[in-house]
């Protein structure tokens, strides 16, 4: 049995994008107030700012914690753990990353970025363990071979 929890963590270019952006639209909608543009459109702006700020603070997770009794999400201003008894598999997209899909049909993305093999090895490790079904998706041929 693995001996100790993974942790993973976003990428960091990713991170940065997404703690930015938020404020960026928010700023830029000030600015679309003090023009002369329609005032439809900083409010629309402003919203979707809004929007965006609240899903990085509340459900944009920055690390993952794999372990036995499941996967922990972390993110800003909430931690959410999913039970391995609610997983019903474990997936590694072909392009990299790590999702599961809990009973109840909900698709979760966990990491978006390249993992190195340890990482992914661990993990296939933990779901095993605990009993849940391990699914890598592999890229197809692009020339027929």
């Amino acid at each position: 049995m693995a001996a100790e929890t993974l942790t993973l963590a976003e990428s960091k270019l990713r991170l940065v994008m997404s703690f930015t952006a938020p404020p960026m639209l928010l700023a830029l909608a000030i600015l679309l107030f003090a023009s002369d543009v329609a005032i439809w459109i900083p409010i629309v702006v402003g919203a979707v700012g809004a929007l965006l700020t609240v899903f990085v603070l509340v459900d944009f997770a920055t690390t993952i914690d794999i372990g036995p009794e499941g996967i922990v999400r972390h993110a800003p201003v909430r931690r959410a753990a999913i039970d391995w008894a609610n997983v019903e598999k474990l997936v590694v997209p072909k392009r990299g990353g790590l999702a599961v899909v809990t009973l109840d049909g909900r698709h979760i993305i966990l990491v978006d970025r390249k993992l190195v093999s340890h990482e992914v090895e661990m993990a296939k490790t933990w779901a095993r363990e605990s009993g849940v079904g391990v699914e890598t998706l592999t890229r197809k041929p692009r020339f027929g071979a």
